[in-house]
C-alpha cells in the first residue's frame, strides 16, 4: 500500500492541477504533514510533471473541508485577485465563527453552499436556522457575505471572480 504523501505527490505529477489539488488538500486535511509531500517534490526534481506538482503544493491548503471548497479556492487564485484565507475566523459575541473564505482587508466572506451541508447531517430546517444565525452574527461584526455553489464555481468561474472583485471595489 502506498503512503498518502506518496499518493498525493504522484497524483500531483500526473493529474490536471485542479484534480491534483483536490487530492493533496484532502490528504493534508487527514493529517499528512505538508513537509512530507514537499520533500518528495524536492527529490523528484527533473521528473515529468514536477512543475505541476510544485504548483499544486503551492496552492494546497489543509483547511479546505470539501472538494467544492478546494475547487472554489482554485478558481479564486489567478493573478489580480487577492488570495482568500480558508476557514477565515470571525470573532462574534457568541464566539469565533468561520467563513469558508475571507478577505479580512475588505471584511468580505464567501460561503460555498452544497446540498450535503443542508441535507446530510441534520434536519434541513435546523441547519438553515443555525446557518442564518451564524451569518447574522458575522454580519453584525461588519462582514459582507457572498454565497456561491458548485454550479457557479465550475460553470462560471469568471463570473464568480467578477462578483468578488465588484464587492471588493464597493467595500474599499
Amino acid at each position: 500500500m502506498t503512503p498518502l504523501a506518496r499518493t498525493a505527490f504522484e497524483c500531483s505529477l500526473t493529474l490536471p492541477v485542479s484534480e491534483g489539488l483536490i487530492i493533496v488538500d484532502q490528504v493534508l486535511a487527514r493529517g499528512v504533514d505538508k513537509a512530507e509531500v514537499e520533500s518528495l517534490v524536492v527529490r523528484g526534481r527533473g521528473r515529468h510533471g514536477i512543475g505541476r506538482a510544485r504548483q499544486v503544493l503551492e496552492l494546497a491548503d489543509p483547511r479546505c473541508q470539501s472538494v467544492a471548497e478546494t475547487m472554489t479556492r482554485f478558481v479564486l487564485c489567478p493573478p489580480g485577485l487577492p488570495r482568500p484565507v480558508s476557514q477565515q475566523p470571525v470573532r462574534t459575541r457568541e464566539g469565533t465563527k468561520h467563513l469558508d473564505f475571507g478577505w479580512p482587508r475588505f471584511k468580505l466572506g464567501l460561503e460555498v453552499d452544497g446540498k450535503s451541508k443542508y441535507f446530510d447531517f441534520a434536519p434541513t430546517d435546523q441547519v438553515v436556522f443555525k446557518e442564518r444565525h451564524r451569518e447574522k452574527l458575522i454580519v453584525a461584526e461588519g462582514w459582507t457575505i457572498l454565497r456561491t455553489n458548485w454550479n457557479e464555481v465550475t460553470r462560471d468561474p469568471a463570473g464568480l471572480r467578477l462578483r468578488i472583485a465588484a464587492a471588493m471595489d464597493k467595500l474599499r
